[in-house]
């Protein structure tokens, strides 16, 4: 489906997916990456948002764990959102790379 995407989302899916494998590998920390895998999905790709491309809408959709993760205070909530942020980059780059990861 990356393939149905315009030259500049289908860059940024495939810049997002580099940022996703260094979120997994431990070269990247997940807050970073959110929030650039979500600036990709949403300035990028943003006629693409709600248009049938799940792997798009989880890129936009970081900024509710970013902004979550913001707004809580206590170490503890901010790991559980961390890890939340981490179960959705993978979420996302199996959906991107077509089910396999």
């Amino acid at each position: 489906m990356i393939a149905d995407l315009d030259d500049e989302c289908r860059d940024a899916v495939e810049h997002a997916v580099q940022i996703a494998e260094l979120v997994v590998a431990g070269q990247m920390a997940e807050l970073e990456a959110a929030t650039a895998i979500a600036g990709l999905g949403t300035i990028d790709c943003l006629e693409y948002l709600q248009a049938g491309f799940d792997f798009v809408d989880s890129m936009g959709a970081l900024w509710a764990l970013v902004y979550q993760w913001e707004m809580f205070a206590g170490e503890s909530a901010r790991q559980d959102t961390l890890q939340k942020i981490r179960t959705a980059i993978e979420e996302f780059l199996v959906e991107a790379k077509g089910g396999t990861a």
